[in-house]
């Protein structure tokens, strides 16, 4: 009896440990969200650029072993448009050099004062 016992002991743990593992493989594998603490460098990195005024949303996604990082970015809205696009691409270059295994950054440019309005 004590043999029997002691096997299903052993088979609920076998299948605990499996499900543990395996839910956390899929987080890993699949699109999982990421810490707080990570989102955070990424808002402070976007604003270590200049003409970045504020970082209104950062989402970073985990896709396979690489980030996935969308930035909505405040910038001034009396600026040429070409001046947002590249202040946009500086945003993904310093991202991309300080964090390398980021994927890819997807930046979308919010005007100042159109958000300050609304």
């Amino acid at each position: 009896m004590i043999l029997i016992l002691t096997a299903l002991l052993a088979c609920v743990i076998i299948v605990i440990n499996g499900f543990l593992i395996v839910r956390r493989a899929f987080h890993e594998v699949l699109d999982g969200n990421v810490s707080t603490e990570i989102s955070a460098e990424m808002r402070d990195g976007a604003l270590e650029v200049t003409g970045v005024a504020r970082v209104e949303k950062c989402r970073v996604r985990k896709g396979g072993i690489g980030l996935f990082v969308e930035l909505h970015v405040w910038v001034d809205g009396d600026m040429p448009v070409r001046v947002g696009h590249q202040i946009g691409h500086t945003v993904k270059d310093h991202l991309r050099a300080i964090y390398p295994h980021i994927v890819d950054v997807v930046v979308h440019l919010e005007p100042q004062e159109a958000i300050a309005l609304s």
